[in-house]
């Protein structure tokens, strides 16, 4: 499967993508795996909202993990796993991630993850940062 966004994938896989969104809007946040500048891994949870057909995800910008997708924008997302005795309530994402950044980063007026600015030490303002992650292919665990 090549690069998909978040709707194509509805289209295609819609019993998966259903199973997918439920998790992603249950928990608001995914675990996500980026490659580190010395090509080890790193896992760190991340905002997640499904926005207009695509799965957007928050990073501060000048985070490590923020950094590491500007570098190779490969990721792996996982949901949150709370139960060890309900491991089907799992959903695992592989694919590449696409920098959105400014006032259109999210959708205006419809969106609760549409830029908003943040404080910053000594002045100024600092706009979050949004990643459009393409799926390359969904990996579900029931």
């Amino acid at each position: 499967m090549g690069s998909l966004r978040w709707a194509d994938f509805e289209a295609v896989a819609p019993e998966l993508a259903a199973h997918g969104r439920a998790l992603i809007e249950r928990f608001g946040f995914v675990l996500a795996g980026t490659i580190r500048a010395d090509g080890t891994p790193r896992i760190s949870p991340v905002a997640a909202h499904l926005v207009s057909g695509d799965l957007m995800l928050v990073m501060i910008p000048g985070t490590q993990k923020a950094r590491d997708v500007l570098r190779d924008s490969r990721v792996v997302l996982q949901s949150p796993v709370t139960e060890a005795a309900e491991p089907g309530a799992e959903f695992k994402l592989r694919g590449h991630a696409v920098w959105r950044s400014g006032p259109r980063a999210g959708t205006a007026g419809r969106s609760p993850c549409r830029p908003r600015p943040a404080p910053r030490p000594g002045g100024g303002s600092r706009g979050d940062q949004r990643i459009q992650a393409r799926c390359a292919s969904p990996l579900c665990a029931r």
